[in-house]
């Protein structure tokens, strides 16, 4: 039925337009993740880059405290022990240094990650939003119109026998509603004729079938869509 098919053209539009939207947010949640998880991320290097500058002044005070005693000291043996921490405490602070500076570069590229995402985020926000007002500008527009086609459509389906209505509604969540399609001519010479949406060759027994039953159900073999006739050119042989 025209309702059924109109009706379920619109539900379609709705439902396609909500799982845009849907395929976007959880795109967005995904963006949203990665951009949590990096930011914890930089969160520690920066939390271990500051406890390694912590111990870096420490390393500093316990410098400046040895060299102040190697100063003073007036004991050979003692200041050969100090001379041997000195350059131990040394060595510890440099290995920090270059700690600091692998923790520095590992920031540099969860930063440059972070910007990435960050710029995704936007841009998959600003595809959200235009998705959640076109959804709803389609509800707004189809809301009053598709409650009156699925009134219509339960209205005549209940006239239908079960059989062919199955067959439809089947049909028409293959193909978002579009379930019929119109029988055209290729050559009425020749006999060729096609389904009108998918273009896959109609044998000729189908569209005499359908003229001498024209209440029949009859499909196309690709695109299982229901035939129907509209102006199929006669042959005039």
């Amino acid at each position: 039925p025209l309702a059924g098919a109109n009706a379920r053209a619109r539900r379609g539009r709705l439902d396609s337009a909500e799982r845009f939207l849907n395929g976007q947010q959880r795109q967005l949640d995904d963006l949203e993740q990665q951009r949590g998880d990096l930011a914890t991320q930089l969160r520690q290097l920066h939390a271990q880059i500051g406890n390694l500058q912590n111990e870096k002044r420490s390393f500093d005070e316990r410098i400046a405290k040895i060299r102040a005693e190697l100063n003073s000291t007036t004991n050979s043996k003692q200041y050969t022990m100090l001379l041997a921490g000195l350059k131990g405490v040394e060595t510890s602070k440099s290995d920090a240094d270059k700690q600091e500076t692998a923790l520095e570069e590992k920031v540099a590229q969860v930063k440059a990650r972070l910007d990435a995402i960050e710029l995704q985020v936007t841009e998959r926000s600003a595809l959200r939003d235009r998705a959640a007002a076109e959804l709803a500008e389609r509800r707004n527009d189809v809301a009053d119109r598709l409650s009156e086609l699925e009134a219509e459509r339960a209205r005549a389906a209940s006239a239908i026998p079960a059989v062919q209505l199955a067959v439809f509604d089947h049909v028409a969540h293959l193909h978002e509603g579009e379930a019929m399609a119109p029988i055209v001519t290729i050559s009425a010479r020749h006999r060729e004729y096609a389904c009108g949406a998918c273009n896959c060759e109609i044998p000729f027994e189908s569209l005499s079938r359908l003229r001498s039953h024209p209440n029949a159900i009859v499909q196309c073999m690709n695109c299982q869509r229901i035939l129907h006739l509209e102006s199929v050119e006669e042959t005039t042989t």
